[in-house]
């Protein structure tokens, strides 16, 4: 059983995550589920739509960006592999395959456990992850498209790498 505080910091979160949406006009769709609230937000761009999730009484903060459509299931394995190598040495998030359903997103997580989930925070995870997925979204694109293999999409991805954060020390 949560504390009141942690139930009391979880509360706050989402009277904070609603204000940032609400004020970079994303419109958010607001949605009660059992251990918190989430809203959803419309984008333009490889990504479709961004949940965002505040689980009230953990004090977990999470965006998923979902991405049109589904994965063909004679992709998925080499979507896996994709994301596979692309998630090595991403700091912040990662990539997410539903193998049975071919749902794709990117998710973005914060733990603020006996601390304040401040607007920054909270804009700098769904930045960073808005980063990464573009960085990877063309080579994804030409991987669905039959264009290219995985290591070869990957390839041409880290081409755009030069400017993104990244934990790699290979």
């Amino acid at each position: 059983m949560a504390s009141d505080s942690a139930t009391e910091n979880g509360l706050k979160a989402v009277e904070t995550l609603r204000a940032f949406l609400t004020k970079m006009q994303l419109n958010p769709q607001e949605e009660a589920f059992p251990q918190g609230k989430a809203f959803t937000v419309e984008l333009e761009g490889p990504t479709e739509e961004c949940v965002t999730q505040i689980m009230v009484e953990k004090e977990r903060f999470i965006a998923h960006f979902n991405f049109k459509g589904i994965v063909p299931e004679e992709l998925r394995m080499k979507v896996s592999e994709f994301i596979t190598r692309a998630n090595y040495g991403l700091i912040i998030g990662n990539f997410e395959l539903n193998i049975g359903t071919g749902k794709l997103r990117y998710k973005s997580s914060i733990d603020f456990s006996s601390a304040e989930l401040a607007e920054p925070l909270i804009r700098n995870a769904m930045l960073s992850s808005m980063d990464n997925i573009e960085v990877f979204a063309g080579a994804l694109g030409d991987l669905l498209d039959g264009d290219m293999e995985p290591e070869e999409a990957y390839q041409a991805a880290r081409d755009n790498l030069a400017s993104t954060p990244r934990n790699d020390f290979d």
